[in-house]
């Protein structure tokens, strides 16, 4: 099996790579703002479809 590498720069400079997050700056604020947002919109969502509890008289309490 032959190995094709591709042609090296004359100048021997080779790109680093940059991690994923710092190749984007505004993209981890951004995913942090979309996960806190769809974090509230959940959390509301089940308050408001558990069932509420309503007081108690004292009646139904004997």
């Amino acid at each position: 099996m032959v190995e094709i590498h591709p042609p090296e720069r004359p100048d021997g400079f080779e790109p680093r790579e940059r991690p994923l997050l710092s190749a984007h700056p505004w993209r981890l604020p951004v995913l942090l703002a979309i996960a806190f947002a769809a974090t509230v919109a959940i959390t509301a969502a089940v308050v408001r479809s558990a069932p509420g509890r309503a007081p108690v008289s004292h009646a139904s309490k004997r």
